[in-house]
Formats: structure tokens, sequence, C-alpha cells
């Protein structure tokens, strides 16, 4: 992983999720995680899913849910978000697969948001219609 290879924002969001990590005391910072601070932090990501008719208050509790049932330690010499965990290894893989595709110099937010939606075992596999807006 080259974080020159990403944007300004991307190295803040996986910052931001290493903290997330570290509050929860887990020990790997997950693809939840990241998934959590592109639905809190990223423009871009909450009008996609508003465009998409997904209302991300739901969406973001039940992934806060599934973060509280990650492992998590304590100790006195534990150190907490200082790996990543396979999933979020895959999603980088995945964003760079995306940038590649789309031929940009840098993986941005959109290439993150991009292969959250296309991970095998994406922390957004509940149906998209279990979160739609009730019109």
């Amino acid at each position: 992983m080259e974080m020159q290879k990403f944007t300004q924002q991307v190295q803040e969001m996986i910052a931001s999720a290493q903290q997330l990590a570290i509050e929860g005391k887990q020990q790997q910072i997950d693809t939840l995680h990241v998934f959590v601070v592109l639905l809190e932090h990223s423009d871009f990501a909450k009008r996609v899913y508003e465009v998409a008719g997904v209302d991300t208050k739901p969406l973001l509790k039940t992934i806060e849910l599934e973060i509280e049932k990650l492992p998590s330690v304590t100790g006195s010499n534990v150190q907490y978000g200082q790996a990543m965990s396979s999933s979020l290894y895959e999603l980088i893989a995945d964003a760079e697969k995306e940038r590649q595709k789309l031929e940009d110099d840098y993986v941005s937010t959109e290439h993150l948001l991009l292969a959250v939606m296309e991970q095998k075992k994406k922390p957004s596999d509940r149906s998209s219609r279990d979160f739609e807006k009730k019109n």
C-alpha cells in the first residue's frame, strides 16, 4: 500500500477509521470502520446513497452495531488500530483496481466507495431495500 497513491482525503479517512478502531479497543482497522467514515464524512458517498434512495441513518446504525461485534482487547501493552484486517486489504486492493480502470492518478473517495460496493463480504451486504426511504 503506497500512501502517496491516495488523495489527502482518503489518507484522512483511513486515519479516522484507525481512530475508530482505537476508540473501540480493536487491534485491527476493518472495512466497517472505513465505511462508517465514508458515510459520515464524504459528501460524495452521502449523495450516492441519497440518489439511490437509501436512508443512511439506519445503515450507519447497522454498521456501528457490527463494529461493536468486532473483537476488542484490553491490557497494558496492547496497541489498538495498528493492523489492517484482511477485508481492509481487499478493499484497498479493489480501490486500486477501480483507480486503474478509470485511469486516475490517485485512489480517491470515489474509488473507495466503488470498492466497498464491490466487495464479496461487504459491510453493506444487507439489501439496500432494507434502508430505502419510505415515500
